[in-house]
């Protein structure tokens, strides 16, 4: 009896092959195009920034003050709490230069996370495009950080 040997693929199997990659691309760009927005970016980056700064504080044991040198370079400081006169160490591991096109307009603004990692201030920050879309943050008491769609 001679057997028959079968190579290759059968209609079906290509067309789940193909179905499944039709998907895949349609989730991933639908989750991209939201990041076709500067300020998206931006706003973003922003949040993952003070993030970072406060797990920063709380691993290191000391706190962390973040402000903005321009309306897109962000750095911090750090020193053993939150006062102005303590804190005087600059980290050049943590500074942020935002994303292109995108900017904070509001530059008189300090956010201060202690060794605990809970911000001395509650307050939000706006994210701008060049189309003038906005994005914005909010800084709660205890820490977090929130991102609102505008």
């Amino acid at each position: 009896m001679i057997r028959k040997s079968q190579h290759g693929s059968g209609v079906i199997e290509i067309l789940a092959v193909v179905s499944f990659m039709s998907l895949l691309l349609v989730i991933a760009g639908a989750n991209l195009q939201a990041l076709n927005s500067s300020s998206q970016n931006g706003a973003a980056t922003l949040l993952a920034f003070f993030k970072t700064a406060r797990t920063k504080a709380i691993s290191t044991t000391v706190a962390y003050r973040i402000q903005p040198l321009s309306a897109t370079q962000i750095v911090t400081r750090f020193g053993a709490d939150c006062d102005e006169a303590t804190v005087t160490f600059p980290d050049p591991d943590l500074s942020l230069d935002l994303p292109d096109g995108a900017i904070v307009t509001n530059t008189d603004w300090t956010l201060c996370y202690t060794p605990r990692g809970v911000s001395d201030d509650n307050f939000t920050i706006s994210v701008f495009d060049l189309d003038n879309r906005s994005k914005t943050l909010e800084v709660l008491l205890g820490g977090a950080v929130r991102l609102y769609e505008d």
